[in-house]
């Protein structure tokens, strides 16, 4: 699996917040849905949350997907199913922060 970040903007009016809620369409459903069209079960963790109404210009996410997915090639397939409210600016991977850490200071548990 590649790890992904994304930068997205959204407009908040169609959405009642961030978080997936009951019976309410929130940012990451859309975004949970897209990936799920294209074969990718993911789920997607965000650097904040926004309330119902509340627009994000650069929120940044990440999500999981599989090898031969590149960030140029899904950029292409996702944005178009996230549009109209939701915009993805930028698409990129990214090693793990668990990883990077790992590496760096050694560190490992069991």
């Amino acid at each position: 699996m590649r790890c992904f970040k994304a930068t997205i903007a959204y407009d908040g009016a169609y959405f009642s917040g961030y978080a997936k809620q009951p019976n309410k369409l929130g940012v990451q459903d859309k975004i949970e849905s897209a990936l799920n069209l294209l074969g990718i079960k993911s789920a997607v963790v965000a650097a904040g949350r926004t309330d119902k109404g509340v627009h994000a210009n650069n929120q940044v996410l990440s999500f999981h997907a599989p090898k031969h997915w590149n960030a140029d090639r899904l950029f292409s397939y996702l944005a178009p199913k996230l549009a109209p409210h939701i915009v993805l600016k930028k698409l990129e991977e990214k090693i793990s922060m668990l990883v990077l850490t790992l590496k760096k200071e050694r560190i490992a548990t069991f």
